[in-house]
Parts: C-alpha cells; sequence; structure tokens
C-alpha cells in the first residue's frame, strides 16, 4: 500500500508547473533517497529512484536529465541503458519505494562494475540494498 505524502506547497508548485519534484532524504550511511513524484501521473513513466549519496545538485541534474528524455518519447525499463549519462552506461532496476513501483538508478563504479558484478568498490556495491520503511 502507498503511504500518502505530504507535498509543500514548494513542491506542489513544482508538481504544477513541470509535472513532478524530487525529495532527497539522508539516510546514515553511503545511501540516501533520492526520489521523484509525479511521473507515473503526469508523464505516464515510473517514478524514479537514486540510493547513491550523491549531492542534492548532481541528483538533481541526473534527474532532469532523464525526464528530459522521458518527455521527449524515450521510456526507461530496468535492464542497462547509455541514454542518461554520456559514455557511462547506467542500470536501471525495479524497486519499491513507500509502496509505490520505482525505477532505480544504478551507478556502476570507478571500474565501471555494477553491484551485481564482483569487486564493485563501496558505496557503489550497496546501490541495491532494501531501504528501511520510515
Amino acid at each position: 500500500m502507498e503511504k500518502e505524502i505530504f507535498i509543500s506547497e514548494e513542491n506542489q508548485k513544482l508538481l504544477d508547473k513541470q509535472g513532478w519534484f524530487f525529495d532527497y532524504e539522508e539516510i546514515d550511511g553511503p545511501l540516501a533517497n533520492i526520489h521523484t513524484h509525479g511521473l507515473a501521473e503526469n508523464l505516464h513513466h515510473t517514478d524514479l529512484q537514486i540510493v547513491l549519496k550523491l549531492d542534492e545538485e548532481t541528483a538533481g541534474t541526473l534527474l532532469h536529465s532523464i525526464i528530459e528524455n522521458i518527455k521527449g518519447g524515450y521510456t526507461y525499463y530496468e535492464g542497462r541503458s547509455n541514454k542518461v549519462i554520456e559514455e557511462l552506461e547506467v542500470e536501471f532496476k525495479k524497486f519499491k519505494e513507500d509502496g509505490r513501483d520505482v525505477l532505480r538508478l544504478i551507478i556502476p563504479d570507478q571500474e565501471g562494475r555494477f553491484p551485481s558484478e564482483e569487486g564493485c568498490s563501496e558505496p557503489y556495491s550497496k546501490q541495491y540494498a532494501e531501504l528501511a520503511a520510515e
């Protein structure tokens, strides 16, 4: 069951203007819960999540880039993609975030290894972790 979310006035303005917004939730350790709201309802695409603890500006830039592709007609699915960061393959995996489906953006480590591959370094190796429900 989806958790009811509180939408701040600022986020409601973003939702009304661009059809989506993102929340950045700090988690102890190398992970965060950075996730979008509004994509499913307004752009007919699964909402997105990033758990690698990036700074908020970098996370926002990545999400904006992905969403511009979605607005242009591209649909992301579970699996590898080279349509996010130029010259870098990333991965999308299905997860649940507060009871709703999201596509989690998985970024490879400095050697190009994903968490499913042997030798993937921390914190990149932690990106498949289930996040504790708040």
